[in-house]
């Protein structure tokens, strides 16, 4: 009697959009580095998006040895340190933010150089082309229709409002 839809992967596209493709051109080789060692093996949806971004932009850098070394903080996000005793990470946006960082909330993903702001990236979860009409079908069988995920209130009532789903 009910249709339960995962949002990410199912109902949206497996890998967000990035929106801020051109902040990447101003990153200099140093944080680039780092932050194509965080995101290069990682699975989670926004490593993967940065990664192919990165890819398309610059290609693969050579990777130091050290790179297997880049640790997840559950919920967080990602840190590295390189061969010169710095500690990058990519995450929250005020995870790890020097007490003197200006707010910035309104990244959805931020990399950081020993606590100081370098870039902030948004994302755009796009709605799969056919996920309106298989939506549309469930109800004209009668089917309720929800979604259930573990993201924020705001990214899962987006992609319902768009949807039309509760």
């Amino acid at each position: 009697k009910s249709v339960i839809f995962d949002k990410t992967g199912t109902l949206t596209l497996s890998t967000p959009r990035l929106l801020n493709e051109l902040d990447l051109h101003q990153l200099n080789d140093e944080a680039m580095l780092a932050l194509f060692v965080m995101v290069d093996r990682h699975p989670h949806p926004l490593a993967r998006s940065l990664r192919e971004v990165l890819l398309a932009q610059r290609g693969k850098p050579p990777i130091p040895p050290a790179a297997e070394d880049v640790t997840e903080y559950i919920g967080r996000g990602l840190a590295w340190q390189d061969a010169r005793k710095n500690r990058w990470t990519l995450g929250q946006a005020n995870w790890e933010a020097t007490p003197d960082a200006k707010n910035h909330h309104a990244h959805r993903a931020v990399l950081r150089k020993n606590g100081t702001f370098v870039a902030g990236f948004d994302f755009s979860e796009d709605v799969r082309d056919d996920a309106l009409e298989a939506t549309r079908q469930f109800k004209r069988m009668h089917l309720e229709t929800v979604i259930l995920s573990g993201d924020i209130d705001a990214r899962v009532q987006r992609v319902a409002s768009a949807l039309n789903l509760p």
